[in-house]
């Protein structure tokens, strides 16, 4: 199971910042995990929510959001710095809007970058036209954030009553849109789920767990990766196995 450092993965430093991607490294995740969207000037910058205090993050250029945000990375920022400090590590390259496929394309014409990139969306059709394009590139269809919306004491009632048919869809549409890895919300992964996937050739990528003792459940199903905050935890967790 690979370990996957979630925005960086360091707590005590600003997500998908040069500090908390510069610690992913450091402490040897097995990839970083970093989210990318488009500013108005055309950058991919690297930044997890779309809106700023309302505001979508597209409307806003590179410059705008580097005052608004100092810690901002744009993907050129982020591949520069680990050139220096990583240049072998892999990426979980998340898209989080629509069009940012079409400005990631050039990038990935790399062939070195494309083969250590994993790259996940909610957004089917843009992982579609990627594939097309790099028929060699692992991608990630991303389902299951509707269930980190459900209050907590609920939230096993609806898993067990739709997980399975949620499996089951999500396993026609990734092999409809060519898509190798289901990226999971960890509630929904469960043994029977994991074996779906599996029989189909499709890996299993579980976010976002910090407690050991879910990982090691999650290990022990036969999860692919791992996300998590605290990458460090876990590696140190697995480690005195």
């Amino acid at each position: 199971m690979l370990i996957v450092a979630h925005r960086g993965g360091n707590p005590d430093d600003i997500e998908n910042s040069a500090a908390a991607f510069r610690h992913g490294v450091e402490i040897g995740a097995d990839l970083l995990e970093c989210d990318l969207q488009l500013s108005a000037s055309g950058e991919i910058v690297v930044y997890h929510d779309t809106e700023h205090f309302g505001a979508p993050i597209r409307n806003f250029t590179t410059d705008e959001l580097r005052g608004l945000i100092p810690t901002i990375l744009t993907l050129d920022e982020l591949l520069a710095l680990l050139e220096d400090i990583g240049p072998e590590t892999r990426l979980v390259l998340d898209l989080k809007d629509r069009d940012v496929d079409r400005a990631l394309e050039p990038y990935l014409q790399d062939s070195e970058l494309r083969q250590r990139s994993l790259v996940t969306s909610t957004f089917s059709f843009g992982l579609l036209r990627l594939r097309r394009a790099f028929p060699d590139l692992r991608t990630g269809l991303s389902r299951g954030a509707i269930f980190t919306r459900v209050p907590r004491w609920i939230r096993p009632l609806a898993i067990a009553t739709v997980g399975r048919a949620t499996s089951m869809i999500a396993i026609i549409h990734l092999k409809v849109f060519g898509i190798d890895t289901a990226v999971v919300q960890h509630h929904l992964v469960d043994g029977g789920g994991i074996g779906r996937f599996h029989r189909r050739g499709i890996r299993v990528y579980a976010w976002t767990i910090d407690e050991p003792a879910r990982a090691t459940r999650l290990q022990d199903l036969g999860v692919d990766y791992l996300t998590t905050n605290v990458p460090a935890r876990m590696i140190e967790h697995f480690k005195n196995q």
